[in-house]
């Protein structure tokens, strides 16, 4: 739950910044296989890292991916 919070707080930061509606951005999701007005963002790698560095998984348990509730 806490990795939830972190990455809704950098996705609400990103959309402000007008990321989520930058073209080299849309070509890349194009490029990875999302259309564009899928309601999915996919978050950039420094994000996905910075999170994961903060909130690591337990030992033993892999990180799963993301999965809707």
């Amino acid at each position: 739950m806490r990795r939830r919070k972190d990455y809704k707080t950098y996705w609400r930061a990103l959309k402000k910044c007008g990321l989520w509606k930058d073209p080299v951005y849309l070509a890349r999701k194009v490029e990875l296989g999302d259309r564009i007005d899928t309601v999915c963002e996919r978050m950039p790698k420094c994000v996905i890292k910075d999170v994961r560095a903060r909130f690591p998984n337990p030992p033993g348990i892999p990180y799963m991916g993301h999965k809707r509730e």
